[in-house]
């Protein structure tokens, strides 16, 4: 392996043999337990249509000020409909758990959603 700064190039062989190549490792120096410790976040979006988006989140201002087209980032469809705003969020453990919730969020209709928005449903985990 040749060493470039963090990075590491290394040779690599896929099963069988069918991919023969040269990669890139990257050694930054952040552990994974650092990018687990905010808690996760399942929100709700109400953009200026009307429409209401879902998403999930370790940094709620970051990811809303994204939406809104402030920074850099967020999702194409709520930065073309701004403004949104934030109608509801739930706080869960982790993020496997978050994306599970998201699922059932955006599997239900848009009438169970204002439901949940005003308290009235309560979807299981």
């Amino acid at each position: 392996m040749e060493k470039y700064g963090n990075f590491e190039l290394f040779f690599f062989e896929k099963l069988q043999g069918l991919k023969i190549g040269w990669g890139i490792m990257n050694y930054a120096k952040v552990s994974m337990s650092k990018l687990d410790n905010k808690t996760w976040q399942v929100y709700l979006l109400q953009c200026v249509n009307d429409a209401l988006y879902c998403g999930v989140t370790n940094d709620m201002d970051k990811r809303l000020r994204q939406h809104n087209g402030e920074i850099v980032g967020g999702a194409k469809y709520t930065r073309a409909n701004t403004p949104c705003k934030l109608v509801y969020q739930e706080q869960v453990k982790d993020r496997s758990t978050a994306l599970k919730r998201e699922c059932k969020i955006k599997a239900m209709t848009r009438n169970d959603k204002w439901l949940l928005i005003s308290n009235d449903l309560i979807i299981t985990k």
